[in-house]
């Protein structure tokens, strides 16, 4: 019985590293100037959940996804994107801050059908001054019986598309400001 423990541990599912791009074609804008992405520091470069269910499954190399994500997102829009160590005092700077994903079971489903929700808190930045913080939740798409790497991915998929959006009407709103 004690071999079979360290090799459930060997076995157990992980993503060494993934790079999506979310569907925002009917949200695209041209948007002038540079686009900085942030990761924080707090946000782990390796991800281990901790529910009992999936207390073995791990996301490797989590905040380089994560970056190589929001760049993916935010590249054909502005005409600069980079990422970051610190805030930029010139052009966007998009800080993410915390992403907290979760695996819940789907309410009324029979089995083991399971699906992403992700918190995550971002601070969209212009020339250095805070202009919104976005504090929201990102649900998948997909359900997973048993894949839970893609699931997984789409929940981040659609963080970066619900980031995106935000970033638009923030940039909207400051083109109003700037016309009147």
């Amino acid at each position: 019985m004690l071999l079979f423990i360290p090799l459930l541990y060997a076995c157990a599912p992980s993503i060494r590293y993934f790079n999506v791009t979310p569907y925002i074609d009917s949200h695209h804008k041209e948007m002038k100037g540079k686009m900085s992405i942030v990761v924080d520091d707090q946000i782990p470069e390796n991800y281990h959940f901790q529910e009992a269910t999936l207390q073995n499954f791990k996301v490797q190399h989590f905040r380089r996804s994560l970056q190589v994500s929001l760049f993916n997102t935010f590249e054909g829009s502005f005409e600069t994107v980079n990422t970051e160590e610190r805030i930029s005092d010139r052009g966007w700077t998009l800080v993410l801050y915390r992403v907290r994903p979760f695996y819940e079971l789907v309410p009324g489903s029979e089995g083991n059908r399971r699906r992403v929700l992700i918190r995550y808190e971002a601070g969209l930045f212009l020339n250095g001054k805070r202009k919104v913080v976005i504090d929201e939740q990102a649900l998948s798409e997909d359900i997973v019986f048993y894949n839970v790497d893609e699931v997984f991915q789409d929940a981040i998929r659609q963080m970066c598309k619900q980031i995106y959006i935000s970033t638009v009407k923030e940039y909207s709103n400051q083109i109003t400001v700037k016309i009147q």
